[in-house]
């Protein structure tokens, strides 16, 4: 029985038609980075001014008057709170919007938590989607409900009305990086597929965002901008069509022929023939019949040993990066800083302290042993030149 494999390799696996369909969901994953990024940016504080008000020796009157004198800058240290703060002119972001100091930078990690949340439920929910909506449809939508809340979150009012719509902008931005991934994976091989994930789409984001925030300096324009784009990356996302899968275990064998006839133009390769599609049609119905009988859940990463030991290696591994680059904002003192560390590495970093050992069995000895000592050498390398053990002059 031929699977749909056999027939992206008879029309083309790497041609015109998949370069088109790259160009064609990129975009949607570039605007999905900068709303990542966009925390970055929403919490910079470009600095302050605290005017200090002062008793007038000039009368005997109560009236108060405000000199350059009586100005601090960026600093809380002589008063608990200041209630005439003038921020620096340079650029506006969430902290100037709302004046979020003086004991209301809790309201920024609110907002970035509450996002945050959103892209894990987005992503959870809509990825067990797969096999029951199209994928050019949940991308489709969920592209929409960007667009929507991204031009909502322009107007907010308040930081808590910002907190809620980021909440349901985080739930579209992780439909949208589960979905387009997976369609991507779709059409075609097992080898260009790990080539797919080569791809720099979030280094182009990064870029293009900061290019956007160096240009605008406007929290809400670039809000702005950002939906703009995504109405412009909307567009093509139509003419996407759904995969060999979906189509054959929908019955819809006329579609999956024109479909593959179709790619076979585009990526100038001779028709398939009607012999091997209606194979794949057969087999992936048989195929749906038997997981249809079953359900999965993301408990299934646990449940086989290998998927298992995977699965907490990575998870572990996360953990462990994630906490080394907050951990300085987690607890103030430096020894129990110290003893969090310590015990996190004690539980995850061993985990990830030898990151080769899951394909051990493919490469020699003598390359590991030598690719992991040379790799902390240049980190090392790199490090003093970055720190502040680099001498001064």
């Amino acid at each position: 029985m031929a699977t749909p494999d056999d027939v992206l390799q008879q029309v083309g696996v790497c041609g015109p038609f998949q370069v088109l369909l790259v160009l064609t969901i990129a975009p949607t994953s570039i605007v999905s980075v900068w709303e990542m990024m966009f925390m970055a940016f929403g919490s910079y504080d470009p600095g302050w001014i605290c005017l200090v008000e002062a008793m007038s020796s000039n009368n005997n009157s109560s009236s108060r008057n405000v000199s350059e004198s009586g100005s601090i800058r960026d600093r809380c240290n002589i008063y608990s709170t200041c209630n005439n703060v003038s921020f620096l002119p340079e650029t506006s972001t969430l902290v100037t919007e709302w004046s979020l100091v003086f004991g209301q930078g809790w309201a920024l990690n609110v907002i970035f938590m509450v996002q945050m949340v959103g892209v894990v439920l987005g992503a959870s929910l809509i990825g067990l989607q797969c096999d029951r909506v199209r994928q050019r449809t949940r991308l489709f939508c969920m592209v929409k409900i960007y667009i929507s809340f991204t031009f909502l979150a322009e107007s907010s009012k308040s930081w808590e009305m910002f907190a809620t719509v980021r909440f349901l902008i985080g739930i579209a931005v992780g439909g949208i990086l589960a979905t387009g991934y997976a369609i991507l994976l779709e059409f075609t091989s097992e080898f260009w597929r790990v080539v797919l994930g080569t791809i720099p789409i979030w280094s182009i984001g990064t870029a293009s965002f900061s290019i956007a925030v160096i240009l605008l300096k406007d929290w809400r324009h670039v809000h702005m901008l950002s939906a703009i784009v995504s109405c412009l990356a909307l567009l093509p996302v139509i003419w996407i069509p759904e995969s060999f899968r979906w189509l054959a275990v929908k019955g819809r064998d006329t579609q999956a022929w024109a479909l593959a006839t179709k790619m076979a133009k585009m990526n100038k390769r001779p028709l398939p023939s009607l012999e091997l599609v209606a194979s794949m049609i057969v087999s992936e119905r048989r195929r749906a019949e038997v997981e249809n009988s079953t359900r999965y859940s993301y408990l299934d990463l646990f449940r086989d040993t290998l998927v298992r030991k995977r699965s907490i290696f990575f998870g572990l591994g996360y953990v462990f990066h994630r906490y080394n680059l907050f951990r300085n904002q987690l607890q103030r003192d430096s020894s129990i800083r110290r003893l969090l560390y310590k015990f996190s590495y004690l539980v995850c970093g061993r985990a990830c302290n030898h990151p080769l050992f899951l394909t051990y069995h493919e490469f020699p000895y003598k390359a590991m042993g030598f690719c992991s000592p040379s790799l902390r050498g240049f980190h090392c390398l790199f490090w003093c030149n970055h720190s502040n053990f680099n001498p001064r002059r």
